[in-house]
């Protein structure tokens, strides 16, 4: 993993930032990692050898990995926490962890398995457990990200259900750093043509309705 963080810090600190506020960078983490004695260290050294902020750096590991080594895993997400930056626990509710062991941990983020996901909106079961999750996490005042997200008819369901954060291929396929770049630049120029358009609008109304806009301070 840390191999490729100067990769990751130099295309990050490129993006452009979007209106939301700075880019997140999200990395897997493999149960073997996890449970690695020198995974902490490693993980500060990849941050002060990069510069990438603490906060700046989501580490995602799933249920599977943390329940080979519960103890160890605990410890070792305990002392990542420390460091300043957020934990999610990826592919949830595919693994074998209870409730009970769940609210222990010190993750920020549950990501909802898309194989829960991609059929809601056809599956009355599925989107039981889909709205079910979304509202154990908000209990547990953790967000959440839908995976698998393919349409716009599971996009509106999951907006309707309070899903903080959405992942699939309605969105975007998967992208290189530089493509990435180009995505977001992309993203930021038809953001400010529709911000374009939209004053262009005003500014055609009648002059008694931009009057009555002045008015009241729009």
């Amino acid at each position: 993993m840390p191999s490729g963080w100067p990769n990751i810090r130099c295309h990050a600190a490129a993006w452009p930032a979007p209106i939301e506020g700075p880019l997140s960078v999200s990395v897997n983490v493999a149960a073997r990692q996890l449970v690695s004695p020198s995974f902490p260290r490693v993980v500060a050294s990849a941050l002060t050898d990069t510069g990438l902020p603490a906060d700046r750096l989501w580490l995602e590991t799933t249920e599977t990995a943390i329940m080979t080594d519960p103890r160890t895993a605990a410890e070792a997400l305990s002392q990542l926490r420390g460091f300043g930056l957020h934990l999610a626990l990826d592919d949830f509710g595919t693994g074998y962890s209870s409730l009970a062991y769940l609210k222990r941990l010190p993750v920020s983020q549950l990501k909802i398995d898309g194989s829960f996901v991609a059929n809601m909106a056809t599956d009355e079961e599925d989107a039981a457990i889909v709205a079910s999750t979304i509202d154990l996490a908000r209990s547990l005042g953790l967000s959440v990200v839908a995976e698998g997200v393919e349409s716009e008819m599971v996009w509106q369901q999951l907006y309707d259900f309070g899903c903080d954060f959405v992942q699939g291929y309605y969105l975007s396929r998967p992208l290189s750093a530089d493509q990435m770049t180009r995505w977001l630049e992309q993203r930021e120029s038809d953001r400010q043509a529709d911000d374009d358009r939209t004053a262009a609008k005003v500014l055609n109304l009648a002059p008694t309705r931009v009057a009555a806009l002045g008015s009241t301070g729009a």
